[in-house]
């Protein structure tokens, strides 16, 4: 008889703590999206998303990532082209909020941490304001493009005792170089002289390869086979890389 009652008392004791316990399939939505805010997006994406049905619908809504997105970049707009890849796939447009949430939180982060950076100073070349800076090949190669028309491709030290090596293209563009950026080893530059050009990254340094005339051109975005221009008066131009 006692372990009986030891026995339903022990039941009655385990269905209240199994009433007592909660889990965060059990949260109300907006008590779930604050512990989501103390998650990094890749965690949320590749970890959180997966494990229910639920979670997945609740993270699979665009309007929490833009959400995210405007929380670190307040005063600015989202981005506009779909995330870099050979071929836009259905899919990469699906993922194009979470992916940019992801890569702008793995920037910011970075940015962030000191201690993962490594400084170094390139002097005495370009004497203005450089306004077109664009990193290469895993950080060895490094193109700047400054107001004073000139275009330096440096050749950055792998080891210790390395010297930076360098070359300069000293009338680039006919006004400020503004923007640069890539495709494999084809670099493209933007400058208020009207122009967009092409130059072939050679281990001599840059070769000009064509010239696309535009209107006044402020800010470059590439994806494979398409450029984005920025105009001055707050339009936008695409054109296709032939």
């Amino acid at each position: 008889m006692c372990d009986e009652e030891a026995s339903i008392e022990q039941n009655e004791d385990d269905q209240s703590d199994k009433e007592q316990s909660i889990s965060l399939l059990h949260l109300p939505i907006e008590i779930f999206l604050h512990v989501c805010s103390f998650l990094d997006a890749e965690t949320l994406m590749h970890n959180l998303s997966l494990v229910c049905k639920q979670f997945y619908q609740i993270l699979n809504d665009n309007s929490f990532w833009k959400m995210r997105i405007s929380q670190i970049f307040p005063n600015t707009g989202y981005p506009i082209l779909p995330p870099v890849t050979c071929v836009i796939s259905a899919e990469d447009d699906e993922l194009f909020w979470k992916l940019s949430c992801v890569a702008i939180e793995k920037q910011t982060s970075l940015w962030k941490n000191e201690n993962s950076m490594e400084k170094l100073s390139l002097t005495n070349v370009q004497y203005s304001t450089i306004d077109g800076l664009l990193l290469m090949h895993d950080g060895k190669i490094c193109i700047s493009g400054a107001r004073d028309r000139s275009l330096v491709c440096w050749s950055l030290p792998i080891e210790e005792n390395d010297h930076v090596q360098r070359t300069c293209i000293d009338f680039a563009h006919n006004g400020w170089i503004w923007d640069l950026t890539a495709i494999d080893n084809m670099v493209y530059s933007c400058s208020w002289d009207q122009n967009v050009k092409a130059w072939t990254l050679t281990p001599t340094g840059l070769v000009h390869f064509k010239t696309y005339k535009m209107y006044m051109t402020t800010k470059l975005v590439i994806s494979t086979a398409l450029i984005m221009e920025r105009l001055s008066e707050e339009g936008m131009r695409f054109f296709f890389i032939k």
